[in-house]
């Protein structure tokens, strides 16, 4: 069964050009940027820029996403130790 979220994907919060934006702040190609986003790969060095639009876009849709990708972290983190003390 697929778990399902109301929370909307960093992309869906991205305004209109900003792989553009952000490749050439960074320097970096447009497909990372959009990967980096499609993924929220929220270690990457480009995130800040990415939140800072997402932010701008829609302030308490990105406060809900990132709560909901805290969560699932810490729900895989905890099934990882689960997992190696089954091994043990």
């Amino acid at each position: 069964m697929e778990k399902t979220t109301t929370s909307r994907p960093i992309r869906d919060l991205m305004p209109e050009g900003f792989t553009a934006t952000i490749s050439e702040k960074h320097g970096v190609d447009p497909s990372y940027v959009s990967r980096v986003v499609t993924q929220e790969q929220r270690s990457s060095y480009i995130w800040p820029s990415i939140e800072d639009l997402a932010v701008l876009t829609d302030k308490k849709a990105y406060a809900e996403r990132i709560k909901f990708l805290e969560k699932r972290d810490k729900a895989k983190q905890a099934l990882k130790q689960a997992q190696r003390r089954a091994a043990a």
